[in-house]
């Protein structure tokens, strides 16, 4: 469910000005119930700017103003995603954007560390989970090593996990450093946080 996050918001960050100035909006400042604001474009076409307010109000009201807010907002994604492709995510909580420049320092001390340090947490421990660090050419495309280190991290989820007793592929526990000790949390609240604009993001689209 993170997946559809993660292009939204980093194609945003890489796209050329010109080209994300005339992307969809969508405004996540609360999350879920919606007031659009058609933004204009050069050729007059409105793009939606979708506000997302207060999704604990949305869900647990009794309005049936929230319910039309919903599919009104439900409509203005399907109609960006058709018409443009793609759009931009904006309005993320305080306490989300937080979490994320905090990651950001945090992933960057850590690839800092000598690679003796980092191979401490190799993906050969990572078994079936897919969890832990690799170093430059330790990964291959198209059967030649790629120019890049990265570490690999998932839901935690804790050995006695159904799925993890089953061996599902993909599902187990992290490999966090010793250092910097905080990164392994910063993982499980922002994945928290991807994985929730996931779910409304998708419930979205199926309205």
């Amino acid at each position: 469910v993170s997946v559809l996050y993660w292009l939204a918001s980093h194609m945003a960050r890489v796209a050329p000005r010109a080209v994300a100035e005339t992307l969809p909006v969508l405004d996540v400042s609360g999350v879920f119930k919606a007031v659009v604001h058609p933004t204009p474009r050069p050729d007059d076409a409105p793009i939606a700017r979708i506000d997302f307010a207060a999704i604990d109000r949305a869900v647990k009201s009794s309005d049936g103003g929230a319910d039309a807010d919903v599919r009104r907002v439900a409509q203005e994604l399907a109609d960006a995603c058709e018409r443009v492709g793609f759009f931009n995510v904006t309005g993320y909580p305080d306490r989300q954007l937080a979490v994320e420049r905090s990651l950001d320092a945090a992933v960057r001390e850590f690839f800092r560390l000598p690679e003796e340090e980092k191979l401490r947490i190799p993906m050969s421990k990572g078994g079936r989970a897919w969890r832990g660090y690799f170093p430059v050419g330790g990964e291959l495309t198209s059967g030649k090593p790629d120019l890049k280190e990265g570490i690999y991290f998932g839901q935690e989820l804790p050995s006695d996990h159904p799925a993890v007793a089953r061996g599902v592929p993909l599902h187990g526990p992290n490999l966090f450093p010793e250092r910097p000790a905080e990164l392994g949390a910063l993982v499980v609240e922002y994945m928290q946080h991807c994985a929730l604009l996931g779910h409304v993001l998708m419930a979205l689209l199926a309205a």
